[in-house]
């Protein structure tokens, strides 16, 4: 018998296929630290740049009151286990970006809103830490 795949799974799913084919390079998939973790961690080709993919599923209809409470909740969280990224897998300066992805599954259709460069890099400088 096979198993039913949960929305997460097809959320997921969907959002790398969808970044793949835009001409990213997956490094990572769940990175985790004591501090946080991050969705996915790809490459940018045509920009050469390090890309931080946070995905939230949101259970509501209401898009715009499910994204913004949870940059407060994220942002330091990210940030840190992004320079331990950098700083320990990367190990050389490279550009860098958050994006923070809002999925939302309602009568079978996936419903995706992108917010690249989520979080405000001049807060936390992580060139500064390699």
């Amino acid at each position: 018998m096979k198993k039913n795949k949960t929305n997460i799974y097809v959320i997921r799913n969907t959002i790398n296929k969808n970044l793949v084919r835009k001409g990213y390079s997956m490094q990572a998939s769940y990175f985790q630290t004591d501090n946080g973790y991050i969705d996915y961690v790809y490459t940018d080709l045509e920009k050469d740049e390090l890309v931080f993919v946070v995905i939230a599923e949101n259970y509501s209809k209401d898009f715009s009151k499910g994204i913004n409470p949870l940059f407060k909740c994220f942002e330091r969280n990210v940030f840190s286990v992004a320079r331990w990224y950098i700083t320990t897998r990367v190990r050389k300066k490279t550009r860098w970006r958050i994006d923070f992805i809002e999925a939302y599954i309602k009568g079978g259709k996936i419903f995706v809103k992108t917010k690249n460069n989520a979080f405000n890099s001049s807060k936390i400088d992580l060139e500064e830490a390699v």
